[in-house]
């Protein structure tokens, strides 16, 4: 049975004297174009062959939504989104006050607040009087300089009206408004974002030898700048759309190795009685602007972008103006239908090689004495490393002899079947990080077999292992909570082409746009960090020194976590995320892509690494299972096996059978100039179809402020408090806070429900006592 099994596979010898076989499959169109540009030829000669079913012209969204009037139709609601740094008031009453009980927490009010005037604008400190009569447009922008607590930076913030106030009142109990009839839609906007503008006199950013953000809010009260009135003023019209919904499509174009991510808004309008003009934004995925800032990264945007300069926990916010939809479209899919080829090492210039290759013969040998029996190999069981040792034994099949690749392809085979998908391991296991290295075992396994029907007769469970998607937000733009940075890319590639190769053509698709969601996310966390690095202070006061990574996407308003050796400062807890960034890094096509795109950056990285790593991780995996400096650097650097021989060799690759094939591969791939395959041939562009939408319900209301509707303690019913994510604090202790917003003078909130108005959008609606 094993050899009709494996009848599928070409075997072409290498080194006949040891009977060694490599696999490698005749084929035209090959490509070794960093770029992708595919020869033509290619897609009538791909490895996987023509598509064997066809794609769904529609798929059904999932998310929840209700009607706009719902809420507009409360007496007091707000409106909370990840498409928009703001909040939208909805009140019916005729009061309606901001920054109020900020006392209750050892913190002032806000120290000044400026409205437009026929004159210009009028400044008016806290406990004067402000005349509404005079109010000429619809914005009042309040700031806290000199306030109780705010002695570290301060934050400026606008309140956009619908309606002419008929009193205007700024006191130690808040921004308070009173109306002829109802206050109806108010935005609260933070003027820049997360960005903190320093006290007078300690510049932050200055004082540690940055460039300085220039907000300087303690000379606003004898006139405010040019810089932060136009500000103002755009917001004033821009807040006059507030988005709800995004709708998510995407479509696959083979032919160009393309995703292109569509994404078309839905407003809710505000006519105000200053009739100020209507500007539509179509925000960016923030994580997405912040790799797209960098002009290198391969993606284009249908229309112009405009960078608005705010910072926001998940990176700038940006947008394309007057337009109800953008495409971005990304040229990234050859990594996923190419592959690197296993082309015969060239041992006669690397006596390296050479060795590499007799100590992977005689490892796999000794491995696999008996057919369905694994020996000499400690990554056993059922464990993570397990599921890692069968990725690289199965990518060891086409060097080992005709002997050891029937024993091993039916030792894997009983592998495959009975532990990596099974029943039972699908629906105990975490869906994030085991089901990630399930997923690429599963695909080795697979392609260098050739036992693609085990993947058709279970296919049913391999969908279930791909938990992207489920984990993914709007703002986020890729998975949430994952530091790893195999685990991110990597299981997309992998079930894009087994969904390829069944014949599942919406999950082919649906992979490759998830891939190229996670490759942004790739980018920011090796080039990210100096734009957080150039707008602190971040989540605290200390300072975030030269080496620091953007590690993993928090969900709220805490967004990208960053630590380093040295930031932030724990005497009491030495582990870092960062630590954790190469665990399972295992996959050459991924690292094709930094090696064209992030190169420079993955080596000065992996030469810190060098500096700190003791002996044995030059040549084995450490036991946080992060691959030896050898198999790094000859995947994400191409280093030549002289280069890596100075690092380790052959003869010191230790520990599992896995880990000492995985090591000797890596200094054979290097060993001739690399060549790409391509698996998945050219094709017509795949129909726009739901993204996200199919399986995300959400809401997903953050982006900068989280809302509390209850007290932190006795959870008691409350107004809406506008709160930042909990690493800042009060002088009390309590959550940073701009205080709550108040539909009424007295009392509290009889009855509040939160409605889902989108995947993107939330909306809490209170009762007035």
């Amino acid at each position: 049975m094993p050899v009709e099994v494996l009848s599928t596979i070409k075997k072409i010898p290498f080194a006949p004297d040891w009977g060694v076989f490599l696999l490698v499959v005749i084929m035209g169109g090959c490509s070794a174009d960093p770029a992708g540009n595919l020869d033509p030829l290619a897609s009538k000669s791909a490895l996987y062959g023509p598509p064997l079913g066809i794609p769904s012209k529609s798929i059904p969204r999932v998310g929840s939504s209700e009607k706009v009037e719902a809420w507009t139709r409360a007496p007091f609601s707000c409106v909370q989104t990840e498409l928009s740094p703001a909040t939208l008031y909805h009140s019916s009453g005729k009061y309606l006050a901001f920054f109020t009980h900020l006392a209750d927490y050892g913190m002032g009010a806000p120290s000044f607040a400026a409205f437009n005037t026929p004159t210009g604008p009028k400044i008016t400190r806290n406990g004067e009087p402000m005349d509404a009569n005079w109010m000429e447009e619809n914005w009042v922008l309040v700031w806290f300089t000199g306030a109780k607590g705010w002695t570290n930076w301060d934050s400026p913030w606008v309140v956009y009206l619908q309606h002419k106030p008929i009193t205007i009142k700024l006191n130690e109990e808040g921004l308070h408004f009173e109306f002829k009839e109802t206050a109806g839609d108010v935005v609260l906007f933070p003027l820049y974002g997360y960005e903190k503008a320093s006290p007078m006199g300690r510049d932050f950013l200055a004082m540690h030898g940055l460039p300085s953000n220039k907000i300087r809010t303690w000379e606003w009260v004898r006139a405010i700048p040019r810089e932060p009135l136009m500000r103002v003023k755009y917001w004033a019209s821009a807040t006059r759309e507030f988005p709800v919904y995004c709708e998510d499509s995407f479509s696959v174009n083979r032919a160009k190795d393309t995703v292109t991510i569509r994404q078309r808004f839905r407003w809710h309008s505000i006519v105000d009685d200053w009739e100020t003009r209507h500007i539509k934004l179509a925000p960016i995925s923030p994580p997405l602007a912040l790799a797209s800032m960098d002009k290198q990264f391969p993606v284009k945007f249908s229309k112009p972008v405009m960078d608005f300069a705010m910072f926001t926990t998940y990176g700038p916010y940006m947008g394309v103006e007057d337009v109800d939809s953008f495409d971005a479209t990304f040229k990234v899919l050859q990594y996923v239908n190419e592959t690197e080829a296993y082309d015969p090492p060239q041992t006669t210039n690397y006596p390296t090689a050479l060795a590499a290759l007799e100590r992977l013969g005689q490892t796999a040998k000794e491995t696999f004495r008996q057919p369905e029996r694994r020996e000499n190999d400690h990554a056993g069981g059922e464990s993570p490393s397990a599921i890692t040792s069968a990725l690289w034994l199965s990518k060891g099949l086409p060097y080992y002899d005709a002997a050891t690749r029937t024993n091993a392809f039916l030792t894997l085979q009983k592998f495959a079947r009975e532990l990596l998908l099974s029943t039972n391991r699908v629906e105990l296991d975490d869906p994030g990080k085991v089901s990630a290295d399930i997923l690429e075992s599963l695909w080795a396994y697979a392609h260098f077999s050739g036992d693609w029907d085990f993947l058709k007769e279970r296919w049913g469970l391999v969908k279930q292992l791909f938990s992207a998607p489920n984990r993914t937000r709007w703002v986020g733009f890729g998975c949430d909570s994952i530091t790893r940075l195999g685990e991110e890319a990597a299981p997309c590639l992998a079930m894009a082409r087994m969904a390829y190769m069944v014949g599942d053509l919406d999950n082919y698709n649906y992979a490759c746009y998830m891939f190229a969601r996670e490759v942004v996310h790739l980018y920011v966390k090796q080039r990210g960090a100096s734009y957080f690095q150039h707008h602190q202070p971040w989540h605290s006061m200390e300072f975030m020194g030269e080496e620091v990574y953007v590690t993993q996407l928090r969900s709220g308003p805490a967004g990208w976590q960053i630590d380093g050796p040295k930031y932030p400062w724990d005497k009491q807890n030495d582990e870092r995320n960062y630590h954790h960034r190469w665990i399972h890094f295992q996959n050459e096509d991924v690292a094709r892509f930094y090696r064209d795109y992030l190169k420079e950056d993955v080596h000065r990285e992996l030469d810190l690494l060098r500096e700190r790593w003791e002996s044995k991780p030059k040549y084995a995996n450490n036991p946080r299972l992060i691959p030896s400096e050898a198999q790094l650097r000859s995947l994400l650097l191409n280093e030549t096996p002289a280069q890596l021989a100075e690092i380790a060799a052959p003869d010191q690759f230790s520990w599992s059978a896995s880990e000492v094939i995985a090591n000797c591969i890596s200094v054979l791939r290097t060993s001739h100039p690399t060549r790409y395959e391509r698996l998945i041939p050219g094709g017509d562009p795949s129909p726009f179809v739901a993204g996200l939408e199919r399986e995300v319900t959400g809401p997903n209301p953050y982006l900068i402020e989280a809302l509390q509707r209850s007290t932190e303690k006795t959870n008691q019913l409350i107004w809406p408090e506008v709160t930042w994510w909990k690493s800042w604090t009060t002088p009390t202790g309590h959550s940073w806070t701009l205080g709550h917003v108040t539909p009424i003078r007295e009392g509290l909130p009889s009855i509040g429900r939160t409605v889902p108005l989108s995947w993107n959008t939330e909306a809490v609606l209170y009762s007035l006592p």
